[in-house]
């Protein structure tokens, strides 16, 4: 059996509010008002936006180093829509604070599509679930 790679445990009480405890952490979700959440907290799609946007700098900053590219601060920018067909799309935007040549952009490119949190969403995934 492979071990489990992450654990979180959730708990809903009411409405749209949740607590997610991750190791020692407590993450909040909950929806805006316009989707009659209380907006006491991030959207659990914000939060997944925040997942793709944290690996990414993480993972371009790790490349980066490997390389010997200076990028300075690396800002990513996700916008979610949906497209016609009611499909999540995922803009991604990168900023480099120095300027970087064409070969380092390419090889940034290149590298950005094999952060673990783009590979999740990108590859089709399986979702067990049991109740108990």
């Amino acid at each position: 059996m492979i071990p489990h790679l992450s654990l979180v445990n959730t708990v809903n009480s009411e409405n749209f509010y949740s607590e997610s405890k991750i190791r020692q952490f407590i993450i909040k979700a909950d929806e805006p008002l316009t989707n009659q959440g209380a907006d006491l907290a991030p959207a659990p799609l914000d939060l997944l936006n925040a997942s793709l946007a944290s690996c990414t700098a993480s993972y371009l900053r790790f490349q980066a180093t490997k390389r010997g590219i200076k990028t300075g601060e690396i800002l990513v920018k996700i916008k979610i829509r949906k497209d016609e067909n009611d499909i999540l799309l995922f803009d991604r935007t990168l900023k480099f604070e120095n300027k970087l040549n064409d070969e380092e952009i390419s090889f940034l490119l290149e590298k950005v599509n094999y952060t673990p949190i783009t590979k999740i969403i990108i590859q089709s995934q399986t979702i067990q679930t049991r109740i108990i």
